[in-house]
């Protein structure tokens, strides 16, 4: 018997990096979970072999964001589980900054989460029972040169998870944010320019830990899991800080 057996899990972002690891860690433990993202092929395996739900979609795309959402009701029933995973990251400076890069970033990052939460929330409050968890960054307390659009959308996203803890408090639905460090993801690694290595980066000084370490998907995916467990049920509103130390609030 699982953890999670009979509870439905979705997970944007789900088929790469911290949301694939997080769909792996619910499967395994009895969910039933379905998978949104934009390129769904690259975890066409894993998605085959854990009998996962997928439907690939944008979720800046609100029109066809609300297709897939219904697409996954239709086949797996109303989530008791939402994990907001998918994320973009953006490199450019404020004077100067590109006006369309600003707006996919908080589209992707901050009214994706909020589309699907609105999907999802109205149910689980009525239901009496709910988890959800977005994927947040230490840079949205910590933000660095050339990072406005990314920090910010994550500090709003944080803001967002309290909004949402305060609604759902009274009938058994938590809303939390999980904070990674420097995780070893396609996303990080398409940040690093060679000859620099990601694992470089923790030991130098913009993404520094006290640890030293490069942390792996499945370290964030532990803290999701356990904040989505029937057991979290008086954690609401709080931000977890998985960083090996690079952020102490």
């Amino acid at each position: 018997m699982g953890d999670f057996d009979g509870q439905v899990a979705w997970v944007t972002g789900g088929a790469s990096g911290i949301g694939a690891a997080t769909a792996r860690w619910l499967a395994d433990r009895g969910a039933r979970v379905g998978v949104l993202d934009i390129d769904i092929d690259q975890s066409a395996s894993m998605i085959e072999k854990l009998g996962l739900a997928a439907e690939q979609c944008d979720v800046a795309d609100e029109a066809g964001l609300h297709r897939a959402l219904d697409a996954l009701q239709a086949s797996l029933g109303a989530p008791q589980i939402l994990v907001n995973a998918a994320g973009v990251s953006y490199a450019g400076r404020v004077a100067g900054h590109d006006i369309a890069g600003w707006r996919r970033v908080l589209d992707i990052n901050l009214t994706g989460p909020f589309l699907t939460t609105r999907y999802a929330l109205g149910g689980m409050i009525e239901r009496g029972y709910g988890r959800i968890v977005n994927i947040t960054s230490g840079n949205a307390m910590r933000p660095t040169t050339g990072s406005a659009a990314y920090g910010c959308s994550k500090a709003a996203l944080q803001t967002l998870t309290k909004a949402v803890a305060h609604e759902g408090a009274k009938h058994g639905v938590t809303c939390n944010a999980v904070s990674p460090g420097t995780v070893d993801t396609p996303m990080a690694r398409a940040f690093v320019k060679p000859p620099q290595k990601l694992e470089d980066l923790v030991k130098g000084k913009a993404f520094f830990n006290p640890m030293g370490a490069l942390l792996q998907p499945d370290d964030i995916a532990r803290m999701v899991v356990f904040l989505c467990h029937p057991d979290s049920r008086y954690i609401t509103g709080q931000t977890q800080y998985v960083n090996a130390g690079g952020v102490m609030p």
